[in-house]
């Protein structure tokens, strides 16, 4: 279906204030549900059985979905991208909300809703389009080395990433 997210990045990009609506709630949902399975012990121990059935994992390959910090943008990031890469687990943990077993194991349901393909597309092009700003961030803030001359080359390579007619940043594969 990547015509009908074409299609809908097209149609937001188009509207800045839908556009920037839509990012908004995208984060908030998202930091909403890293917020449930962070102060939930019995949802966190569910999604940990659903992400070892989902992904064959051990219980030491399990993942946890970081806190965010609005203050400290890379957290959102790292939240985004964990989200993403747990995406199949976190659509079965709402699958599994729906059964009976679910429905008995949390009677009262969870705080937060699931997650809709238009918020995972978006989720993954702020990834795409963050991920930059995360290695700059990472690269400028060495300790140990003068990280000076690097702003220039990193300045060039964030908005060669930004720029419009820069598809391959844009696309959402």
């Amino acid at each position: 279906t990547a015509a009908a997210e074409e299609d809908l990045l097209q149609n937001l990009n188009n509207n800045e204030t839908a556009l920037l609506n839509a990012i908004q709630d995208s984060v908030g949902k998202f930091r909403k549900l890293a917020k449930l399975f962070n102060q939930s012990q019995k949802a966190m121990f569910r999604f940990k059985q659903i992400q070892r059935s989902t992904y064959d994992f051990s219980d030491k390959q399990t993942k946890s979905l970081p806190n965010d910090c609005k203050t400290r943008w890379n957290s959102t990031f790292k939240l985004l991208q964990r989200c993403h890469e747990l995406k199949y687990a976190i659509n079965n943990f709402f699958k599994y909300l729906n059964t009976p077993q679910g429905r008995e194991e949390f009677p009262d349901g969870v705080s937060c809703d699931p997650i809709g393909d238009t918020l995972w597309v978006l989720a993954k092009l702020l990834v795409k389009i963050l991920n930059v700003f995360n290695e700059a961030t990472l690269d400028l803030g060495g300790q140990k080395y003068s990280t000076l001359p690097l702003a220039f080359p990193w300045l060039r390579a964030i908005r060669m990433s930004l720029d419009a007619d820069n598809d391959e940043y844009f696309r959402i594969v």
